[in-house]
């Protein structure tokens, strides 16, 4: 689903995005003798308490056919048949969804992408503007997330276990309480020059200590503090990991700034690469 807003196109509303019954994956196959797109349908099992789904069952869209199952095949032969597919992924461009007394947007499972959008809540102390769950993995390219108008939202972005949230060339503003708000076994990234304008912090880690937190070219202004409290921090030793290039603090008109790196000692790459 491919969804296209008109200019000036706004949704005043909370905007769901669900799981679909699988995930859609395309790729050029020989069918009847000539090279066709072929369509293939991967269904999952429901997401465990760290979010993370198994595959069960592959199967051709046109005809159903099973082309790999969990019960008689290994994962290996299931990443050979979609060496060459790509993944069909739902996604919103050129929308405005405004939501006044709750969240804008709630991810709740899938994989989405959203482009030039903006995700605004009106909602200080009370209400999210991007919310994820249920293992949903959601990625925003050229958005505007958090208030709007000059009013607050409680978080601009809330990752829950198991979810995952990116953020590329993109505005976070605006938020009561912080940016970014990471939950255990949750990630959250920053990436390609993105922007925290007027936060009270930057992140909340409650109950994040094993959450994922990746910042690379991203400035800071009117930002006061980095973290939310003084405790909770993604903690190697529960599977956290926080890492931070070109995180600039009050960068001026050129684009020097106060550079920030996390307080902590990252654990090593071996270790990370299995999160």
């Amino acid at each position: 689903v491919t969804l296209i807003g008109e200019p000036g196109t706004v949704l005043h509303c909370t905007l769901l995005l669900g799981a679909g019954a699988a995930r859609v994956f395309k790729r050029k196959a020989k069918i009847q003798g000539r090279v066709q797109e072929q369509l293939l349908l991967l269904y999952e099992s429901p997401p465990n308490k760290l979010g993370r789904k198994s595959a069960l069952k592959l199967s051709s869209k046109t005809d159903q056919t099973v082309l790999w199952d969990a019960a008689n095949a290994s994962e290996e032969d299931l990443h050979v048949l979609l060496e060459d597919a790509q993944e069909v992924l739902p996604s919103l461009s050129s929308f405005t969804i405004r939501a006044v007394g709750a969240d804008a947007v709630r991810a709740q499972g899938g994989v989405w992408e959203l482009s030039h959008c903006k995700v605004q809540s009106l909602a200080a102390n009370r209400h999210d503007a991007l919310v994820a769950g249920l293992g949903a993995v959601l990625t925003a390219r050229h958005c505007t997330v958090g208030g709007a108008d000059g009013k607050t939202c409680r978080y601009a972005v809330g990752v829950a276990s198991g979810s995952r949230v990116v953020l590329e060339a993109s505005s976070v503003q605006l938020a009561d309480q912080a940016a970014l708000r990471c939950g255990a076994n949750a990630a959250v990234q920053l990436q390609k020059r993105c922007q925290v304008v007027g936060c009270n912090s930057l992140l909340d880690c409650v109950d994040g200590r094993s959450g994922t937190v990746l910042l690379t070219d991203l400035s800071l202004a009117a930002v006061r503090s980095i973290w939310a409290d003084a405790h909770n921090r993604p903690d190697p030793h529960y599977g956290g990991w926080i890492a931070a290039q070109n995180v600039l603090q009050y960068p001026d008109e050129v684009g020097k700034g106060q550079p920030w790196e996390p307080p902590i000692v990252p654990p090593s790459p071996q270790t990370h690469a299995t999160q």
